[in-house]
């Protein structure tokens, strides 16, 4: 099980998932959907949590290939923030066993206090959660690396200029097993540095 907890950004557009990243990092915080004043009700985590995720073990994705999961779906190969294990997060109740959307709700509705999810890798934080716990930002820089959009450029540095200026650090989340790489970089001190064009 992975030592750190992962909070997945999505978004139809590029533009619009750095907006909401370069928001985070001036707010200093991942904030909640009631915090927002959201209303997009939908989800597993409601108004007053954080969906996360924790990554298992790599032979529990294999043995789910194919299947939903909050690593594969949200984190690998997506822009996330990378929190230590410290935080006080609560594992979600795994109800992948349900067949459809609606039992899950009809399942919320019964045990309100429950924290649930039909993610077996996801777990939940109540309320902001400070950028002091997070020690990386997952960027899909293979998918950056086809975008040529001067705009969206702009906006990757001002993410790596802040995220440096935090002291946090940049990882490709494009490659499957990034926090490992990443880890075994730190430790040799040999940490890759990204660069954008100079002229933006």
């Amino acid at each position: 099980m992975s030592k750190y907890f992962y909070h997945g950004v999505r978004g139809v557009f590029l533009e619009d998932i750095l907006d909401t990243v370069l928001s985070i990092l001036h707010d200093g915080r991942v904030k909640t959907k009631g915090q927002l004043n959201s209303t997009n009700k939908y989800g597993f985590n409601g108004m007053e949590y954080i969906s996360l995720c924790r990554k298992e073990k790599n032979r529990e994705y294999r043995r789910r290939r194919g299947e939903a999961t909050a690593y594969t779906n949200y984190i690998y190969d997506e822009f996330c923030f990378i929190f230590r294990d410290t935080i006080r997060a609560e594992k979600t109740m795994n109800c992948d066993f349900l067949s459809t959307i609606s039992a899950f709700y009809e399942l919320l509705q019964k045990y309100p206090d429950e924290r649930i999810s039909l993610l077996f890798d996801e777990w939940q934080f109540k309320g902001a959660l400070p950028l002091t716990e997070c020690i990386g930002i997952g960027i899909p820089l293979e998918h950056i690396e086809k975008d040529k959009d001067s705009v969206t450029l702009k906006k990757l540095k001002q993410v790596l200029l802040l995220a440096d200026a935090l002291g946090i650090d940049i990882i490709n989340s494009s490659d499957p097993y990034f926090i490992e790489k990443y880890e075994m970089r730190k430790k040799w001190n040999c940490q890759k540095r990204i660069v954008i064009d100079p002229k933006l």
